[in-house]
């Protein structure tokens, strides 16, 4: 749990949707506890990412890295979503619950994998062209045999 939050964490997703999947599966948690835990989880990756990153200016401009202004704006929807979200939890049957996880979880391995797919196409043509072995003139065409 430890290795993928961290993970999750350095890749900037939090990881909520794998660390519920690990808890129901690995530790035998029903959803209404796993999702609870699995906050606590992030909330604690989120508070050392903070942590780390407070005393950091942006690379480019005169400013700090956190946009506290920024922050301060989005908090107040953000706790109003997360009381609506526990209400709405309380009232919501488990199997409901393990069916909105599910289709989300595949809709974010959809999005990221054709997201990584495009990444990887666009970095392939850019280190073709680096190299030389690219003429944006003549696509290259390859014979199979």
């Amino acid at each position: 749990m430890f290795f993928i939050s961290a993970l999750a964490n350095s890749a900037g997703i939090g990881g909520g949707a794998i660390n519920v999947l690990l808890l129901i599966t690995l530790f035998n948690f029903t959803a209404h506890y796993a999702i609870p835990l699995s906050q606590a989880i992030n909330f604690g990756g989120s508070i050392m990412a903070m942590i780390l990153k407070m005393g950091k200016r942006h690379p480019y401009l005169d400013r700090p890295l956190i946009d506290y202004k920024m922050v301060l704006q989005l908090q107040c929807m953000c706790l109003l979503g997360t009381s609506f979200g526990i209400l709405l939890h309380r009232m919501t049957p488990e199997w409901l619950i393990l069916l909105a996880l599910t289709l989300l979880l595949i809709f974010m391995s959809w999005t990221t994998g054709k997201k990584g797919i495009k990444l990887w196409k666009t970095e392939t043509i850019k280190l073709n062209m680096d190299s030389g072995d690219f003429d944006a003139r003549q696509p290259k065409i390859v014979e199979s045999e």
